[in-house]
């Protein structure tokens, strides 16, 4: 399948999602609206040196939305 978006974040233990911060304000509220309609929960954007830590103690995870609309979360690793 072939991917129609995707994009990295990090959950805590207690399930808070970060996004790394967006590289323009446009793009990153548009990532910040669709994240939050494929995953039903708000996330908080993080600066990039809270984000290197979050992901090391916690790992990365990677949103996917394919083309035929399936949407899935690849855990860290």
């Amino acid at each position: 399948m072939k991917i129609k978006k995707s994009c990295d974040f990090v959950e805590t233990k207690s399930g808070k999602l970060y996004l790394p911060r967006p590289s323009t304000w446009l793009g990153g509220w548009a990532r910040h609206m669709w994240f939050e309609r494929c995953v039903g929960k708000k996330p908080s954007i993080a600066s990039p040196d809270l984000y290197d830590e979050l992901k090391e103690r916690f790992g990365e995870c990677e949103l996917v939305e394919y083309e035929d609309g399936i949407i899935s979360v690849l855990p860290p690793g």
